[in-house]
C-alpha cells in the first residue's frame, strides 16, 4: 500500500494532466497517453473517460468554445475579458483559440493585481532592502 506522502503527488500530477487536457482541448487518447507517460499508470485504451464525462456534465462549455473559435476565425481576432486581443490567422491552432480567452483573462487579472501591489508598496520604498522591478507586457 502506498503512503499518503506518495499518493498526494500522484493525485496532484493526475489532476494537473486532466485540467490541462480540458483547458487545451486534448483528446482522451492524448490525456491517457500523458497519464501513462508522466505517472506510469499504464491505463488501457478507453479507460480515461473524464473529459467525455466533463462535457456531458457541462455541455455549454463545449458550445461556448466552438462558438468562440468560429467567431474568432470569422472576425480574425479573439479577446480576453479585459479586451486584450490575439490576431487569428489560418495557422492559429484551435487549442490556442480555446485557451486564449480563459488563460488570457486570468493573466490580465494577475497583471492588474501586480500593478495594484506595486502602487501599494510605493510608500514602503525607504523600508525595503531589495529593489522592486515590475515589467508588464
Amino acid at each position: 500500500m502506498l503512503s499518503n506522502d506518495r499518493i498526494f503527488p500522484i493525485c496532484t500530477d493526475l489532476a494537473k494532466i486532466i485540467v490541462l487536457g480540458l483547458i487545451n482541448g486534448m483528446s482522451e487518447y492524448s490525456t491517457q497517453s500523458r497519464i501513462n507517460e508522466k505517472i506510469g499508470l499504464n491505463l488501457p485504451a478507453g479507460d480515461v473517460k473524464v473529459i467525455e464525462r466533463f462535457f456531458e456534465l457541462h455541455p455549454n462549455i463545449d458550445i461556448w468554445r466552438d462558438e468562440s473559435v468560429k467567431g474568432a476565425r470569422s472576425k480574425g481576432s479573439i479577446s480576453t475579458g479585459l479586451g486584450r486581443y490575439l490576431d487569428v490567422t489560418q495557422e492559429t491552432k484551435t487549442t490556442t483559440l480555446y485557451n486564449f480567452p480563459v488563460q488570457g483573462t486570468g493573466a490580465d487579472g494577475f497583471k492588474m493585481a501586480l500593478l495594484d501591489l506595486d502602487e501599494r508598496l510605493e510608500g514602503w520604498k525607504p523600508k525595503m532592502r531589495f529593489r522592486r522591478g515590475l515589467q508588464i507586457f
